[in-house]
């Protein structure tokens, strides 16, 4: 999947930025792809372009990036059926020597999401 591809699936998938709900548009310069769950690594750049890795966040939620902002993308995440298991076994899979810790807000979003679901 390329960038455009991306976006486009975000655009149809995601519907809006996850911290203040605004509306996500293609043709609309005032969101920014944001990486989730593993930053961006020259090596495997590719690997990390992603739906299960990047959120559409408006540009105004994105620039003051916030651990509130990223526990709220990762919320949205699950709730669009990206479970916590598949973000592990997406981060094992990468090629990577040490396989990246999970964020904090990670653990705060699991907890969250699995109590409504209960």
């Amino acid at each position: 999947m390329n960038k455009d591809e991306l976006v486009g699936w975000l655009i149809l998938n995601q519907k809006t930025c996850p911290a203040c709900g605004a509306r996500l548009y293609r043709d609309d310069e005032k969101f920014d792809l944001h990486h989730l769950w593993h930053r961006r690594l020259k090596q495997i750049d590719d690997l990390l372009w992603v739906p299960i890795n990047i959120s559409m966040v408006c540009h105004r939620c994105h620039v003051p990036e916030t651990e509130e902002l990223n526990y709220k993308c990762a919320v949205q995440k699950f709730r669009m059926g990206f479970t916590p298991s598949m973000v592990v076994g997406w981060l094992r899979g990468l090629p990577l020597k040490v396989v990246p810790g999970l964020p904090d807000y990670f653990v705060r979003a699991e907890i969250d999401f699995e109590r409504r679901l209960g």
